[in-house]
């Protein structure tokens, strides 16, 4: 009978046999490359933009968009069992003064903010 040659699972003989295994499979494959295939298109090396700070024209805009997307939305917000025992008129009345607090704060803040000379 013919001795098969059994490489163990661990060791330097397996390492080899997987490193000879894997050369091959290497070699193989660049055996079936089409030379007519296009060349990969190389990726542009870009960039990201500066961070641009929020102006405070930006910052009311978004915080009045923001309320009437609220406003728009009462009937989801009385959906919700947390609010089961308030009424439209208390959540409008409730968003309207985060609104003006919200508001309030942000023109306390540009106020306190020198603005930039550029």
């Amino acid at each position: 009978m013919a001795q098969t040659k059994l490489v163990p699972e661990h060791g330097p003989d397996a390492i080899r046999a997987k490193r000879e295994h894997i050369e091959a499979k290497l070699e193989a494959d660049l055996d079936h490359d089409d030379a007519d295939k296009k060349p990969r298109k190389q990726r542009k090396v870009t960039q990201r933009a500066p961070p641009k700070g929020w102006s405070t024209e930006e910052m009311k805009a978004l915080l009045d968009i923001e309320l009437q997307c609220a406003l728009d939305n009462i009937p989801r917000f009385l959906e919700a069992s947390e609010l089961a025992d308030r009424n439209a008129s208390k959540i409008n009345n409730k968003l309207r003064q985060r609104h003006a607090a919200a508001v309030k704060a942000l023109q306390a803040a540009s106020a306190d903010v020198k603005p930039k000379a550029e």
